[in-house]
């Protein structure tokens, strides 16, 4: 897989290349101004047909640079920090000797992220992302966290193959990837962590009417503090995620069947060994009385923890109301989150694994 990475990676850099050589040609601009707006995943924003206009935006003519026949490209980028505030961590739990600050410390963490988005005609485009994630010293028990530093990593690195199959769109795409499904319960990139989750591996899109059905092969690519980041070949994500986008006033509905992969887990006690986990699951959304909203989400998993059986399963639901409130927009909503989990060592796993949410 780090040769996958490694040739997305050079066909990147090789399609910028000749996009800044043609960049002299003429090229007939989007017709149509439309400002996408930002997303957190960037690489889901269409800027295609977005024309910088006189009184725009500083930086709006970087978001779609024309590069000759049917070639432009969008660069961008952003930088993120918060402080973090603690007070009674580990719930009070006693302190190492000799730690000064072990239960209560504030300290910064930050990210930086810069990207180039190359698209070539109608069928290939090339993705790059870096980033960079910083802490301040942190004293608390357990010190620096995993996801807290990630220092100059490509965070995505992948291209796309696009083609028409009638009315249907296929997209391929391999590489580096980030990405989060539905309401990003069980497959997210986890912006509330410094890092990032990635993975890297082929993904397919197919656009069928009011479906998009996403197909997975992946290997999960954890942080590495003192080397470059690669795929964890024993962490592997797979399976199909499919999304039938809501009609007006009906119903949005996900299906998946998702696979994992985990070597050497102990869950309280009940297995030992390595993991092979397969999630079948559901989720429905929409709105009522115009100004209400609900949704609802459940899975089930099957599979094996060393000789064990996994036999777990969650289910989620949310309600809420957007009260009319003049120069605000309020929500009100109540939800239950709910797993199963060992009530004694030994039998079948029935604690529910989260996969990457």
């Amino acid at each position: 897989m780090l040769r996958t990475l490694r040739g997305a990676a050079a066909l990147a850099v090789t399609l910028l290349a000749l996009g800044h050589v043609a960049f002299g040609q003429a090229q007939p601009m989007p017709s149509t101004p439309e400002l996408p707006g930002y997303k957190l995943l960037r690489q889901d924003e269409d800027w295609s047909r977005f024309v910088a206009t006189e009184g725009g935006d500083t930086f709006d003519p970087l978001k779609h640079i024309a590069l000759g026949d049917s070639r432009w490209l969008s660069v961008g980028g952003r930088i993120e920090a918060r402080e973090e505030i603690w007070d009674g961590f580990g719930f009070g739990g006693t302190a190492p000797t000799g730690a000064s600050r072990a239960n209560s410390d504030n300290f910064a963490v930050s990210r930086m992220l810069a990207h180039a988005d190359l698209t070539v005609g109608e069928h290939l485009r090339a993705y790059l992302e870096l980033m960079t994630a910083q802490c301040t010293e942190r004293d608390l028990q357990g010190g620096e966290r995993i996801t807290d530093v990630d220092t100059f990593e490509f965070q995505q690195a992948w291209f796309d193959l696009k083609t028409k199959l009638g009315d249907d769109k296929l997209r391929l795409r391999s590489g580096r990837q980030s990405f989060g499904f539905g309401n990003q319960r069980l497959v997210s990139s986890l912006p509330w962590a410094n890092t990032l989750n990635r993975w890297d591996g082929f993904t397919a899109l197919w656009n069928h009417g009011s479906w998009a059905v996403n197909g997975l092969l992946t290997w999960y690519v954890p942080v590495d503090r003192t080397e470059t980041n690669t795929p964890d070949d024993e962490k592997s994500l797979y399976g199909i995620y499919a999304t039938r986008a809501p009609q007006p006033g009906g119903t949005g509905l996900d299906l998946y069947l998702l696979g994992n992969t985990r070597p050497d887990i102990a869950i309280n006690g009940t297995a030992i060994g390595d993991e092979r986990r397969h999630t079948l699951g559901g989720r429905s959304w929409g709105a009522f009385a115009e100004r209400g909203d609900w949704e609802v989400e459940g899975g089930w998993q099957t599979g094996e923890v060393g000789d064990a059986d996994v036999n777990a399963w969650f289910l989620s639901g949310v309600a809420g109301w957007k009260p009319e409130v003049e120069s605000l927009s309020p929500r009100i909503f109540v939800g239950i989150d709910l797993a199963s989990g060992d009530r004694k060592p030994g039998g079948d796993v029935e604690t529910f694994h989260q996969l990457w949410g």
